[in-house]
């Protein structure tokens, strides 16, 4: 539908750790992968990003996140390891990454686990940012953003 796309950014992950078990990360970088090898496939010239997750804020999550979705005191070391196994993964993939782990200030994750206005533009200015100084990467190499 959209075969003319520059850009494709994949911000995926925070949903996968609802009632987590061993085998989460590496089942939701598997995924990933498959979806950016899906990505190529169809969209050749695109320029694929994964985006890590932002942090679970444990005193913030809403009933449903805590009682339902079985988050709690243990879910935070979810999104680290998908911020870690995700850079791996864009590394290996030839794909650019960027780490938006803390990029998003607690009071503006509502529900402990999405960013709500203000947080989604903490996160559009953390993009822009740097995908205009050094972090945007390709192959795990720091570069700027042509």
């Amino acid at each position: 539908q959209h075969g003319d796309a520059a850009y494709v950014l994949f911000f995926l992950g925070v949903n996968d750790v609802k009632h987590a078990a061993p085998r989460t990360v590496e089942r939701a970088t598997a995924n990933m992968g498959n979806i950016v090898d899906l990505t190529r496939l169809r969209l050749p010239k695109a320029v694929i990003v994964i985006l890590a997750p932002v942090d679970v804020t444990v005193d913030r999550l809403s009933t449903y996140f805590r009682d339902e979705a079985g988050m709690g005191p243990d879910t935070p070391h979810f999104p680290e390891a998908l911020r870690l196994a995700y850079g791996t993964l864009a590394e290996k993939k030839g794909v650019r990454f960027i780490d938006l782990l803390h990029a998003v200030t607690p009071a503006f994750v509502e529900d402990g686990v999405h960013p709500n206005g203000k947080g989604q533009l903490q996160i559009a200015e953390a993009e822009d940012a740097k995908g205009k100084a050094r972090i945007l990467s390709l192959g795990g190499k720091a570069q700027k953003d042509a």
